[in-house]
This record gives C-alpha cells, structure tokens and sequence, in this order.
C-alpha cells in the first residue's frame, strides 16, 4: 500500500525533528521509512501501528563520538555514518602525505624547503602561498556545501517549515568529514604555531620554528587540496 502525502509529510517532520544535518542520511533514512511501513501496511497494520513500530526500532541507538558527545535515535545512526566517513578520510589523507615524501614529489619538497632556509627575507611571501592554498581550499568546500544563507535559520526549529529545512540540509558525508577534518587540523597546526612563537625568547629558534610550520601546513593543505579535487571527480562536478 502506497503512503499519501500527507503520511510522507508525516515521516519527514519525524526525521527532520531529530536535527539531521544531511540530505544524504535524510534520503536514506526516509526511503527505508517509508518501504518498511508501507510493508506493515501491505500486511494489515494500520498506518501510526506501523510508523510507530519502525520508529521504535530507531529507539534505541546511542553513539558516543567523545567523551562529552553522545547522540541518540535517528542522530545517532547520522553521526556513526558521518564519523566513519571521517575515518575513512583520514586514512587517505595519511596515504596523501605520504606521498609527498615516497614520490617524485619529495623534489618538489625538498626544493620548497631549500627556498625557504635560503631565501629568508621572502618568509612572508611564502605565509602568503601558504594562505593562498588555504583560501583555495576554503573556496572548494564553500562549494561543495553550496551553503545557504537566510534569517530564517534563526527562528527557532519549530517554527521552520519542513520544506525548508529540507532545502538546508548538507549535500554529503564525504563533505562534512573533509570539512570537519580540514577545520580541525588547521587550527591544531595555528595554535601550535602561535605556542611555539609565544614560548620562543630565542629569535632565531622563533625562525626556525616558523619556517617548519610553513612547511608542515603547506604539505597539509595540499595534501587536503588533492583529496578535494578527487572528491570533486568523482562527485563529477567538473572533469580533471
């Protein structure tokens, strides 16, 4: 037996009420929502029987992602996915790294950092590469996650309509975890930055230090940027 609008529109508010994040799980989640109950219904169970059966089956599910960060029901389900999405690129953003260093790139390396021990009165202009690749990056997530802007989100979530929170869901997984990664490990790589300086009285070990986080975020965000555009590919957003 087929659900009429009004029972799909039902389910959505269900699934959207948990505050899922992502068009990818949301889509998911509802099709097997909807096949199940539809199921019961082929077998006798009237329609709120058979929602609120497949709804206890959610019930019970608890994901602790940290130790202060614990999610239940539908929520739960959404944020295993999105950290196993996470683990996953975090393997391949360590196969990434090295690669610079077990291929032909090493030259590249090894050259980027003779210019920068050499040419120290460019330190500044290698910040500025380095921020560069940031802002490229920076601009290829703002892409992919197609944010959208509007003074509704400020209203409180019971009062946004079903179909606009649909319209604000995330796009993918695979774009929130390399988000989520990209934001952590460069404020990781700042802060550690920003120690070393505030801990340094040697001037000169102050420099070195600086040198060697340049490098060490550069050789991240490009590693970050060639994932990117490998997502990118193979979400075939543009051809490479």
């Amino acid at each position: 037996m087929k659900l009429n609008t009004d029972q799909i529109e039902e389910i959505e508010k269900y699934i959207l009420d948990w505050e899922i994040e992502y068009k990818e799980f949301f889509d998911e989640i509802l099709d097997h929502f909807i096949t199940s109950i539809e199921q019961r219904m082929d077998d006798g169970e009237e329609f709120y029987n058979a929602f609120h059966s497949v709804v206890y089956t959610f019930s019970g599910k608890e994901f602790q992602k940290t130790k202060i960060d614990t999610y239940y029901g539908l929520k739960a389900f959404e944020m295993e996915h999105l950290n196993l999405y996470e683990k996953e690129l975090m393997r391949d953003l360590k196969k990434t790294i090295l690669k610079q260093f077990t291929t032909f790139r090493i030259l590249i390396w090894v050259l980027f950092c003779f210019s920068i021990f050499t040419f120290t009165k460019y330190i500044e202009q290698f910040w500025l590469m380095v921020l560069a690749i940031y802002f490229i990056q920076t601009i290829v997530i703002f892409y992919l996650t197609k944010p959208k802007f509007s003074l509704k989100k400020l209203l409180p979530s019971q009062s946004q309509s079903i179909e606009f929170k649909k319209k604000n869901l995330k796009s993918t997984f695979k774009v929130g975890a390399i988000s989520t990664i990209f934001m952590g490990i460069s404020l990781l790589t700042i802060n550690i930055f920003n120690l070393t300086n505030g801990y340094s009285d040697n001037s000169e070990s102050n420099s070195v230090f600086k040198k060697i986080m340049i490098i060490s975020f550069f050789i991240f965000s490009i590693s970050i940027l060639e994932i990117l555009f490998k997502i990118l590919k193979k979400v075939k957003l543009f051809k490479l």
